[in-house]
């Protein structure tokens, strides 16, 4: 008999259909890859079942092409797995990528769940061959690793050890689903999603397909905006009270207006590593007396005992400078000041927006200081504002605008806001930027056109925009922006020590002088500047600015008169250490002493220009650094310094945070009509979740390149199941 006839099973009684399916049913039962062993294998059995002159009989019936291996049946439901590339798995439901290779269905079923637990079940000589092979380790994905410092965030469950014989208990399952509501809501609180999202069916249905049949998986809108919230901002406040309590910290007091035009009094503390919102308060329609602001920070003082506080940074009133005095005479060793950041943007309201008051006595209203140069700048000002409004507003105008600045790559007119800081300088350079365009369009023959009071508006602006002083003009107001403006930008970071602000102040006089030298300032305009920067900076002065000045390694009090030396040194040696210091002569004695020693090593070291010194120069180490590190050899006087070093030069790093976080729940929960205690717990811990948690970990996670979906069923399976 030819091969060809054993290989269709013909002839001979090894050909009979008997004797072909019992050679098919051994074939079926060995099951696997065909493999050259495993043929010889089926070739021995069958040649002992059929005789001696039946050995081709094993091919005789044969199918061509590969068997179908045992794995897939107990894998999955779907019909011919093996001719697919993926299929779900019938045990746990995810659907595994196998691509036809029946050693990835056996590398999943090892580590699939629910098999594992039926397998658990089986007798030791029930199980698989390949059941026992040990799993090898695998790198984690990024989904997995952002999901692990997502759960290090929040207080996490302890996963339960695997049971052969029992599923996952009843509590641990409870354990899960609460840990899964909280980060849940950790979610919406800190995307500003509206709370009624979370009953959206499609939601719903996503989850099922990871946990079907829990219905209570998911929590409701009312569950979120009460027992979670709770949950979540005790969490926090607890995390906040822990790190204050470890840290030297300083208090911002910022006031601003709400809805109903009441003024609230927002506190923040800003300690060298973070800056947290504490809460907010009331002060009425007036607005805060010095009584009222000392009674306030006093009690925000006492309330957080275990933090120390250096000072406190508040808005520069007549009203707040009164409560720093008697702020001080409480707190002997705390410093207290106004932000260098609101002074300098009452510096340009004094310059280009100053009002007319009616003093007592006098029959009319007159500028703020007898002798007002600017009265043409703030002229000025105003017109620039309509001419912003104009091309903003218009269709036709904005839209040729628009056309000519896209042409040579010109940015958009911008309108001056007077509750951002630097938005006038910005205002006056894309105007002077846009001018040439601008000129062109109302210059244009039918420019003038439309009704009566459109007609008179154009012809306003046509005027505005076209008189000969416009670029001048323009060229001025940038010119005395520019410093101000220059340190406007510095103070937003928090990282500027508060030792830089007294020599920053001191250098307008000279910047003013430069501008005045290129002819841009008349005399009495640049002695109105100087004038202006030196009261400025007196109504927000603290004792901290000038003694920070003192004791940074990189100024040592440089260029300061004597008198003001002597005056700061005073202050220094009665500085209390300590809340029980003496204040005898022995221990004003040991500060001096040490302060003279520091001076002297200080000066040394600027001298040579050493490495450590250079450290400072570079900023690559901050004055507090310095004194935390490299202090310990004046003890008492590196406590007076920790604390002035810790003190905020501005409060604008405080108000970024703050309005961030604050124009996220208005705009998801403020419309909501939630109550305002749960509106300022949402605030507390929008503001102060980046503190503690990588949010972009939570929301940003990469898929990894490679066996990303086998690796996340994996993953969400162990979790959720």
């Amino acid at each position: 008999m030819t091969e060809a006839q054993l290989a269709r099973g013909g002839g001979g009684p090894s050909g009979s259909p008997s004797a072909a399916a019992s050679s098919r049913a051994i074939v079926d039962t060995n099951g696997g890859d065909s493999s050259a062993n495993q043929d010889d294998d089926r070739v021995d059995a069958t040649a002992q079942t059929a005789g001696p002159q039946s050995s081709p009989a094993p091919y005789a019936g044969r199918k061509r092409g590969r068997q179908q291996s045992e794995i897939w049946a107990l894998f999955t439901d779907d019909a011919n797995p093996q001719t697919l590339k993926a299929a779900r798995c019938k045990h746990c439901r995810a659907i595994v990528k196998h691509h036809r290779k029946s050693e990835s269905a056996k590398t999943h079923l090892n580590k699939c769940v629910p098999f594992r637990q039926l397998m658990s079940k089986q007798e030791s000589d029930e199980l698989p061959p390949w059941y026992a092979l040990v799993r090898k380790p695998r790198r984690r994905s990024m989904t997995k690793v952002a999901l692990s410092k997502t759960t290090a965030a929040l207080p996490s469950v302890a996963p339960s050890p695997m049971k052969n014989d029992v599923l996952v208990s009843a509590v641990d399952r409870a354990k899960e689903r609460e840990l899964f509501q909280r980060h849940m809501a950790m979610h919406y609180y800190a995307t500003g999603i509206p709370f009624d999202r979370i009953e959206d069916g499609h939601l719903a249905r996503a989850i099922a397909v990871l946990r079907p049949g829990d219905q209570e998986l998911l929590p409701d809108q009312r569950t979120l905006a009460t027992e979670l919230l709770d949950t979540c901002y005790d969490d926090i406040k607890d995390r906040v009270e822990t790190r204050l309590a470890d840290s030297v910290a300083c208090l911002i007091a910022n006031s601003w207006y709400s809805i109903q035009k009441d003024v609230v009094v927002k506190y923040m503390a800003m300690s060298p590593d973070a800056c947290m919102f504490l809460e907010s308060v009331g002060a009425g329609k007036q607005g805060p007396t010095a009584a009222w602001i000392a009674k306030d920070i006093e009690r925000v003082f006492r309330g957080y005992a275990s933090t120390t506080f250096a000072g406190a940074v508040t808005d520069n009133t007549s009203a707040h400078k009164k409560a720093w005095q008697l702020l001080s005479d409480k707190f002997p060793s705390c410093y207290f000041q106004g932000c260098c950041s609101h002074a300098l943007d009452l510096m340009i309201k004094d310059i280009f927006n100053a009002t007319k008051t009616k003093k007592v006595g006098a029959t009319e209203a007159t500028y703020p200081d007898d002798g007002y140069p600017f009265e043409d700048m703030l002229e000025f000002v105003a017109d620039c504002k309509d001419v912003v409004k104009f091309f903003q507003n218009d269709d036709a105008a904005k839209a040729q605008l628009q056309e000519a600045q896209k042409t040579v790559g010109l940015q958009p007119l911008v309108e001056m806001s007077p509750t951002r800081w630097g938005t006038l300088q910005l205002m006056c350079q894309r105007l002077l930027d846009s001018e040439v365009q601008m000129h062109a369009i109302v210059r244009a023959r039918d420019f003038v056109v439309g009704t009566a009071a459109e007609k008179a508006e154009r012809t306003r602006i046509k005027a505005i925009v076209s008189n000969d002083q416009f670029v001048a003009m323009l060229e001025k107001a940038l010119a005395i922006l520019k410093p101000i403006g220059a340190l406007i930008v510095k103070y937003e970071s928090e990282r500027v020590a508060v030792s830089e602000v007294l020599p920053d102040f001191e250098a307008f006089p000279k910047q003013f002088q430069q501008v005045f030298d290129e002819g841009l300032l008349s005399a009495s305009e640049l002695e109105y500047l100087v004038n202006l920067s030196g009261f400025r900076f007196q109504f927000m002065y603290g004792p901290a600015h000038g003694l920070a000045y003192l004791l940074d390694p990189r100024f040592l009090g440089k260029d300061l008169p004597a008198t003001k030396r002597q005056s700061l040194e005073e202050v220094l040696i009665n500085t209390p250490v300590g809340e029980d210091a003496s204040s005898d002569d022995e221990s004003k004695e040991a500060l001096y002493m040490q302060f003279t020693n520091f001076f002297i090593a200080a000066s040394q070291e600027r001298t040579k220009n050493t490495f450590r010194y250079q450290m400072l120069a570079k900023k690559r180490k901050t004055p507090l650094q310095y004194w935390i590190a490299d202090g310990y050899e004046w003890p008492l006087l590196q406590q007076v310094a920790i604390n002035l070093f810790s003190m905020a030069a501005s409060s604008a790093a405080s108000e970024k945070s703050f309005a961030s976080a604050a124009g996220v729940v208005s705009a998801s929960t403020l419309s909501r009509c939630l109550g305002a205690k749960s509106v300022e717990k949402l605030v507390f811990m929008k503001s102060n979740m980046q503190t503690f948690y990588d949010v972009a970990s939570v929301y940003e996670i990469e898929t990894a390149a490679t066996d990303s979906t086998e690796v996340m069923n994996e993953n969400l399976t162990e979790r959720l199941i």
